[in-house]
C-alpha cells in the first residue's frame, strides 16, 4: 500500500469530486422530484422511513474508514484490511437479512423502513469498502462507484414517473443497485487480501480506533437533530426553513472538505511516521490556535450583531461563513490529532463530547431568541469550545513529546509509532 501514500493528482481529485458531487445532487435532487411525482401520503412514508435511518451510513462508514485511512499504510498494518471489509460489510448483509424476508411477505411500514435501512448501510459500505480501494491505488474506483449510485438515483426517478410505483418500489431498486455496487468492490479487494491476519490485539485495537474515529460525525449529526428539535418547539416556520436552507450551504461544503482530508489522510500518515508524534501534536496546536483567533473576535461580533438585532437574511450568510471557517480549520486540525496515536484519537472523541454538549446548551437560548443565525451561532460555539479546550491538552502532549516522554510511546496499537509488531 506504499503507492497510496502518494496524494492524488489534481485531475484524479478532480475526478473523485465530480462522483461525490453527482452522488449528493442525485440524492439530495432525487428527494425534490419525488416530491413533485408522488402524493403527500406516498412521499412521506419515503422521506421518514429514509430520514429516519441516514445516520446508519455515519455509524456504519465514518469510523472503519478513518481507522483504516490511519491504520492501514502503516509498517504491518495491511493484516488489518480484511477486519476493515468485514467492519464494512457485516452492517449491510444484517440490513439485508432483516429487510428480505420482510419484503417478501408484501407492502408494510416495516419493510419500507427495513429497505431504507439497507440503502443506508449500503452506502456507508460502499464509502469504507472504496476508501481500501484508494489505499491500494485504485482511486477511480472511489470516483467509478458513486456515479453508479447517482445513477441508481437517476434510476429510481424514471421509474416513479410511471403510475403506481410506491416507496417501496423506489426502495428496492436503490437497494439493489447499491448491493451490486458493494459487490462490485468486494469482488475487487477479496482475492487481494493479505494471508496472514493480525492477532486479537490487534484486531481490538483497530475497533477501538474505528470506535473513537466515529463519534465525531455521529455527535455532529445529533447537534444538528437537537437543534430541529429546537426550532420545533419555537413554532417558527420561517426561522427553521432559513436555517434548514443556510444549512445545506454549510453541509454540502463542509462535506467537500471532509472529503478532501480523507483523500489526504494516509499522505499525513506518512508524514507523522517521518517527522514524529512531537510534530503532529505542533502542527494539530497550530491549526486549534488558528481557530480560535479567527473565531473568537468573530463570534462576539457576531453575538453583538444578533443582540442589535440585525436582520436574519444579512447575518445567516456571515454566520455560515464563520462556522465553515472555524469548522474546516479544526477539522484539518483533528485530522492530524486522529492520526498521531490513540491518545490523539481519545482526546478527539472526548472533544466532540464537549462539542455536543455545549451545541444543546447554548442552542437551547439562542435558537428561541435570534432563530437561524441563533442556531449556527450555537453550532460556531461548540466548534469553538472544543478547539479551546483540545488547545492546551494538545500544548501539553507536544511538550512531553518533545522532551521524549510522549505517553504514546510503546503504548499504541500495534501498528502505531512505538507500538509492539
Amino acid at each position: 500500500m506504499t503507492a497510496a501514500v502518494q496524494p492524488p493528482g489534481p485531475r484524479t481529485v478532480l475526478a473523485l469530486m465530480a462522483g461525490r458531487g453527482a452522488y449528493r445532487a442525485a440524492s439530495y435532487g432525487s428527494g425534490l422530484v419525488l416530491l413533485a411525482l408522488w402524493d403527500a401520503d406516498e412521499f412521506a412514508g419515503y422521506a421518514a422511513a429514509v430520514g429516519s435511518v441516514t445516520w446508519l451510513t455515519l455509524l456504519v462508514a465514518s469510523g472503519p474508514e478513518k481507522a483504516a485511512l490511519a491504520l492501514l499504510p502503516r509498517p504491518g498494518g495491511a493484516r488489518l484490511e480484511r477486519l476493515f471489509v468485514t467492519l464494512a460489510v457485516l452492517p449491510f448483509g444484517g440490513c439485508l437479512a432483516l429487510w428480505l424476508p420482510l419484503a417478501a411477505t408484501g407492502t408494510t411500514p416495516a419493510a419500507r423502513y427495513a429497505a431504507a435501512a439497507a440503502l443506508t448501510s449500503g452506502i456507508g459500505c460502499c464509502t469504507v469498502l472504496v476508501g481500501l480501494h484508494r489505499l491500494r491505488g485504485r482511486p477511480l474506483v472511489d470516483a467509478a462507484a458513486f456515479a453508479g449510485l447517482a445513477a441508481g438515483y437517476g434510476a429510481t426517478l424514471g421509474l416513479a414517473v410511471r403510475p403506481g410505483i410506491t416507496a417501496e418500489q423506489a426502495l428496492t431498486v436503490l437497494v439493489a443497485v447499491v448491493g451490486v455496487i458493494a459487490v462490485a468492490l468486494l469482488g475487487g479487494l477479496v482475492h487481494r487480501l493479505p494471508p496472514i491476519r493480525p492477532g486479537r490485539s490487534a484486531r481490538l485495537g483497530a475497533i477501538r480506533a474505528a470506535a473513537l474515529l466515529g463519534v465525531g460525525e455521529l455527535l455532529s449529526a445529533a447537534s444538528v437533530s437537537l437543534l430541529y428539535a429546537l426550532f420545533a418547539t419555537t413554532g417558527d416556520a420561517a426561522a427553521t426553513s432559513l436555517f434548514y436552507l443556510l444549512l445545506v450551504v454549510s453541509a454540502v461544503l463542509s462535506a467537500g472538505w471532509g472529503y478532501l482530508l480523507r483523500i489526504r489522510q494516509p499522505s499525513v500518515v506518512a508524514w507523522l511516521l517521518r517527522s514524529g508524534p512531537a510534530a503532529g501534536w505542533r502542527l494539530a496546536g497550530r491549526l486549534l490556535g488558528a481557530a480560535l483567533t479567527l473565531g473568537v473576535p468573530l463570534a462576539a461580533a457576531l453575538a453583538v450583531a444578533i443582540v442589535l438585532d440585525v436582520p436574519a437574511v444579512v447575518l445567516g450568510p456571515a454566520a455560515v461563513a464563520l462556522e465553515l471557517a472555524v469548522f474546516g480549520t479544526g477539522l484539518t486540525a483533528l485530522l492530524v490529532l486522529e492520526n498521531i496515536d490513540t491518545g490523539g484519537r481519545r482526546w478527539s472523541a472526548a472533544g466532540a463530547v464537549i462539542q455536543f454538549l455545549v451545541v444543546a446548551a447554548t442552542g437551547w437560548f439562542l435558537v428561541p431568541a435570534a432563530g437561524a443565525v441563533g442556531g449556527f451561532a450555537a453550532l460556531i460555539a461548540g466548534e469553538l469550545t472544543k478547539a479551546a479546550a483540545l488547545r492546551g491538552i494538545v500544548a501539553r502532549r507536544a511538550r512531553a513529546a518533545g522532551a521524549g516522554r510522549s505517553p504514546a510511546v510503546g503504548r499504541g496499537t500495534p501498528y502505531e509509532p512505538g507500538g509492539r509488531r
